[in-house]
């Protein structure tokens, strides 16, 4: 006898499933396509977003250079807002423009009966205003218009003597034990967004008219910091940004190693580098000293001097080497295209530089070294207490007791200064 087999209608189950399985798929089709469409906008609209805060940041810059004017202000902000996003319309409108007095506790813009110091723009594509954007698939569920608006303060204040470019990394300013900052009428800016972007160990000190970080801050309880650090600052852009670097001629001088040597020297390109050593005493007629492929060395208790002087450093090996017991006295040129710039490191290359000179008689001038890293080893202050100094870096650390003291009070400072870096104009938030 043979038994029957119980039926489960497998054929039929399989045909049901593959119906009852249509419907879900076209559903993940649909969420698969509505995602992508809705990611498509998204990346749009974070891009209109980046392009609104450049404008704002330029708009802001450009209406406090105006202030107290008001109305050249509002005029400014106008025009810089037309130059960054052409094509929209009043990306920046009367309502869009607050002028007051800057609260840094309370991070806003208060009104005041004062003369306004600072000024908020904010730059907006919005549906209210008219000018929102078109989406270009997520107007299917229902999202046709995008708004998109962006925000930035910019206002007076004290010069920035030193600046720390370096984005992303920590320590972009360190001070090592003992060591010292003293910068009592000039505000000290560190950009980078690292979590402790400022670093301050034991027994250190740091006295400035304001410090402006970008990240975050580490100090020491038994060290000395004053005022405490802001943190949270939006970064400054890069005041010399738009110097243009000295052409290069042919070679004058190959692989010059001065020992022992007493004389002048002419202004020329250097290739192979600059070496004074052995005790040489070196008087620099003014110009343009151009160092390239090698370092600009200072070394065994030589001397140079130099008023009227620029060091342009290019090439890989280019950077700055001045050794213990080196001493320097050198003065920027007052006028002319590279007026106020005492160093200026070719944009395209990078490299330590370090500044173990403790016997600074003399320095007017800016040190600007976008891409490098300075490095002070000295046991002792870099410059003159109380110099005329701006110090522009990628990256800035003072070793154990090195220190740098600086005032841009002096009213004969300005004339050794680049206007660029006196402008008392930043972004605020």
């Amino acid at each position: 006898m043979t038994r029957a087999k119980p039926s489960f209608g497998l054929s039929r189950l399989i045909r049901d499933d593959r119906g009852s399985m249509l419907p879900l798929l076209a559903a993940m089709v649909i969420l698969a396509v509505s995602g992508a469409a809705i990611a498509v906008d998204l990346a749009r609209a974070h891009a209109l977003r980046q392009q609104l805060q450049l404008t704002a940041d330029a708009a802001a810059l450009a209406a406090a250079v105006n202030l107290p004017d008001v109305e050249a202000a509002r005029n400014a902000a106008y025009r810089y807002a037309q130059r960054n996003m052409p094509g929209y319309l009043d990306v920046i409108t009367a309502d869009d423009i607050a002028f007051g007095q800057w609260d840094s506790e309370a991070r806003r813009v208060s009104a005041s009966e004062a003369a306004p110091s600072a000024v908020r723009v904010t730059p907006s594509l919005t549906a209210e205003k008219g000018n929102a954007i078109a989406t270009l698939f997520a107007g299917v569920l229902g999202h046709g218009l995008l708004d998109v608006s962006a925000s930035a303060v910019a206002g007076k204040r004290s010069p920035m003597c030193i600046l720390a470019l370096e984005p992303d990394k920590s320590a972009a300013l360190a001070l090592d034990v003992l060591a010292e900052i003293e910068a009592p009428n000039c505000t000290v800016q560190v950009n980078s967004r690292h979590q402790i972007a400022f670093r301050m160990l034991a027994t250190s000190r740091f006295q400035a008219e304001g410090l402006c970080v970008t990240g975050g801050a580490q100090t020491s309880l038994l060290g000395s910091v004053t005022p405490e650090p802001t943190t949270g600052c939006p970064p400054q852009p890069d005041p010399l940004a738009d110097l243009e670097a000295p052409e290069i001629e042919d070679c004058d001088f190959t692989d010059t190693d001065l020992d022992g040597h007493h004389g002048t020297l002419q202004p020329g390109v250097y290739c192979g580098g600059l070496v004074v050593g052995g005790s040489s005493d070196v008087q620099l007629a003014a110009g343009l000293y151009v160092i390239k492929d090698g370092p600009l060395k200072i070394s065994d208790s030589s001397k140079i001097t130099g008023d009227g002087v620029t060091f342009f450093l290019t090439g890989k090996k280019a950077v700055i080497d001045f050794e213990d017991e080196s001493e320097l006295s050198l003065t920027a040129p007052a006028e002319g295209a590279l007026a106020g710039i005492l160093v200026f490191q070719d944009r395209d290359f990078g490299g330590e530089h370090v500044w173990d000179s403790k016997a600074p008689t003399s320095l007017f001038g800016t040190i600007y070294l976008p891409e490098g890293s300075l490095i002070s080893e000295s046991s002792n202050a870099i410059t003159p207490v109380n110099s005329c100094n701006v110090l522009i870096t990628k990256s800035l650390r003072f070793k154990f007791q090195s220190a740098v003291s600086i005032d841009l009070s002096q009213e004969h400072c300005r004339d050794y200064l680049p206007g660029a870096v006196l402008g008392t104009v930043a972004l605020l938030d």
